[in-house]
Parts: structure tokens; C-alpha cells; sequence
């Protein structure tokens, strides 16, 4: 029996010193330990690939990814942390729980106790072929509904920190003071989601080529044109530019199917402006978002930054030490960020610019219609990562 004993007590004492040895070599970190788990929406069905996992411990930021499933394993120092989850730059979509690492050994979080909950407010504007609203809703997110009127109002905007405008009939309605009103909005931080014909809040009115100048918008008019062109059908094997969106939808390529004609078809765009996430075989643009958007891109040059401040939280650009090419976009608690401006972290995102992105794709999104689950997980990653 104490032989047995022994004998039980030595394996166990291999095992941990094996662990120890494994995670430490992983990791890098002395006295490592480690934290595993899977992170979902707040239905607690969907799981959330490329959702981006980190400590913040002394100004040290340790973080992972996770994987095609949602599944992470993150490696820090021994003690009790805060353990944080976000998408995007983190200003709308985080949550964080508190854990304690030991040197050494694996604890394994609930799902519950870390789901990727909604931090900020979000709106939509209805629309007759969209309704990305059944998207949030389903993932368990919260969504306001707002009127084309209600834009014409600042105040009103400035409520919410994501807007989606979904593709209608109405789009050509918009009003100077509601485009000036969304330039603001996106200049200081907020971002703004269209698909198809609402294209015309962000350029204006189509005046059915590209020579003519479109009265509207906000964006100047030799940086996108659009025209009605878009034929009904399917369009195979387009391609996926973007690297953090191919990992969320597991694959480089998407089948779409167009099911109405006229859509609005990218035919000129300034891809310093616009970075292209999906295009056709041949190349066109048919998803795409602003890199940097600031005065210099609109025709209404004004609206304060807000810096990445969001409340009791920051956006900043976390420098790691010893990788400095690699800067990651994270979003903190106002009481941690002197800390990281001593470690040389820079406020606002890593993209340089506090205003918020704005994305387009020509394609509708029907939930449960046409749109195969491909397309269904690239809206829920455009949701995730405005």
C-alpha cells in the first residue's frame, strides 16, 4: 500500500514538473501557468473565432487568439489576473473575468463566465432587401431601430458607437445635415456599416456614371463611385483579402449570390483609402472598409476626435516589448493606462486615427434566405469587428 503510494505521489510529481517544464518552454514566462477555454457569443451557441484573449499584468500585455472553434489556450505569469476578451479594438464588443494562474498548472474557465458580451450602444436604420438586425439579435446582441429622420439629430447619433443602414429604396432621401451629421459621427470614433443602395449616405445620389459629380454624402467623390449595374446571379469562388475575416469564416473563398439586379457595382475607388476585404474572381471590390478615415477624405472637414476614449475605458496601441512590429489595438480601464504610457503604449488605435471604420458591401444579407453560412458568419464578423 505505500508503495503505492509512493508510487502514485512520484507519477504525480512527474506529471506536474513535466507540465511545468512544457509551459514554461512554450511560453517563455519562468513561473508560467495556464488558462484554457471557449469563447462564445451570448447565445452561448455561436462560437467566436480570432477573438483576441489577454492579461494585462504590469503594464504587460499577455495574449492569443483563438481558434476556428472559438478555443484558446493563454499562458502568464503565476497570481490573479483579469482576464479580458474583445473583437474589433474592443470599444464595443469585451467582457473579462477575474482568474487565478498557478505556476504550472491548467485551469479551464466556464464559457459563461466569459462570453463576448456588448459594451457599447448600437443602432440600425430599417431597410426593405437587409435586415442585419436578425444577425445581432441572434447572436444575442442588442440593437436600437432608428429612423432616416432621426440622423437629421447629432445628439441622436452620438448615443450610439456602431450604425448600421441596411439597403432601401429610401437611401436617395438623405438629407445635407444627416450626411454632415454621419461624417461627425465617424470622425469621432464611431462606425457606420452599408450595404448596396444606402451606399448613397456615405457619396450621394447616383447620377449613373462616374464622370458626373453625386450631389451627398460625405466621402469626396474621387475616392468611390458606384453605379447600378450589378446583374443578378451567382458569382462563384470570390476571394477573401482579409486575413483576420478569412480565420473568422474558416475559408479564403465564398460563393455570392446576387438575387436582385441593379445593385450598387464598385467601379472606381482609391485603395489607399479602402482596403478591400472581398472581391469577384476578376478582382472587383465587393466588400470593402476605410483604413484611415479623417477631414482631409470629406466634403464636411470638421468634427472633434474623441481619442479613443470610451468612458471608464481607452482604446490605446500596446506596443510588446521585444516585437515592436507587431503593435495590437486593445481597449483597457482608464486606471491601467498611465501604466502602459510609461511602457511607451500610444492612446488611440494602432491605426493611427481615433475615427471609427466605415464598411460597404454590395451584397444583402438575408438571414435564413439565399445567403449561404458563409456569408451569414462574414456579417457576424463585420458586426464584431466595426
Amino acid at each position: 500500500m505505500k508503495k503505492t503510494l509512493v508510487l502514485a505521489l512520484s507519477l504525480g510529481l512527474v506529471f506536474l514538473t513535466a507540465c511545468k517544464k512544457e509551459i514554461e518552454k512554450e511560453s517563455g514566462i519562468e513561473d508560467a501557468g495556464r488558462v484554457t477555454g471557449t469563447i462564445t457569443a451570448p447565445n452561448n451557441v455561436t462560437t467566436i473565432p480570432n477573438a483576441l484573449l489577454f492579461i494585462d499584468y504590469e503594464g504587460e500585455i499577455y495574449y492569443t487568439y483563438t481558434d476556428s472553434k472559438g478555443y484558446f489556450e493563454l499562458d502568464a505569469p503565476d497570481g490573479k489576473h483579469t482576464l479580458h476578451v474583445q473583437t474589433g479594438d474592443g470599444s464595443i464588443f469585451r467582457n473579462q473575468t477575474e482568474i487565478e494562474i498557478n505556476e504550472g498548472k491548467i485551469v479551464e474557465i466556464n464559457n459563461a463566465d466569459l462570453r463576448l458580451t456588448q459594451a457599447a450602444s448600437i443602432a440600425y436604420v430599417p431597410g426593405n432587401y437587409d435586415e442585419i438586425e436578425a444577425i445581432l439579435t441572434t447572436l444575442g446582441y442588442n440593437a436600437t431601430q432608428i429612423s432616416q429622420q432621426d440622423l437629421e439629430n447629432i445628439n441622436t447619433l452620438l448615443n450610439y458607437d456602431a450604425l448600421f443602414i441596411n439597403c432601401a429604396s429610401s437611401s436617395a432621401n438623405i438629407t445635407p445635415t444627416a450626411c454632415q451629421n454621419l461624417n461627425s459621427y465617424a470622425l469621432n470614433g464611431n462606425s457606420i456599416y452599408v450595404s448596396d443602395w444606402a451606399v448613397a449616405y456615405l457619396i450621394g445620389t447616383n447620377t449613373g456614371n462616374c464622370a458626373n459629380a453625386r450631389p451627398g454624402g460625405f466621402i469626396q467623390d474621387n475616392l468611390l463611385c458606384t453605379t447600378k449595374s450589378g446583374t443578378t446571379g451567382l458569382v462563384n469562388n470570390c476571394v477573401i483579402n482579409n486575413t483576420a475575416l478569412s480565420t473568422y469564416i474558416g475559408t479564403s473563398s465564398v460563393d455570392i449570390d446576387f438575387d436582385l439586379g441593379s445593385w450598387e457595382e464598385i467601379q472606381n475607388l482609391d485603395n489607399t483609402f479602402w482596403e478591400t476585404l472581398v472581391s469577384s474572381p476578376a478582382g472587383d471590390p465587393l466588400m470593402i472598409r476605410t483604413q484611415v478615415f479623417d477631414t482631409t477624405h470629406s466634403d464636411y472637414p470638421s468634427g472633434v476626435s474623441n481619442n479613443g476614449n470610451n468612458g471608464q475605458w481607452v482604446t490605446i496601441c500596446h506596443i510588446p516589448p521585444g516585437n515592436p512590429n507587431n503593435p495590437i489595438t486593445i481597449t483597457i480601464n482608464a486606471n491601467a493606462l498611465q501604466t502602459h504610457l510609461n511602457h511607451g503604449d500610444n492612446i488611440g488605435p494602432c491605426s493611427g486615427s481615433a475615427s471609427g471604420n466605415i464598411l460597404y458591401t454590395a451584397f444583402h444579407n438575408h438571414p435564413g434566405g439565399n445567403n449561404n453560412p458563409q456569408m451569414e458568419d462574414i456579417m457576424e464578423w463585420v458586426i464584431l469587428n466595426m
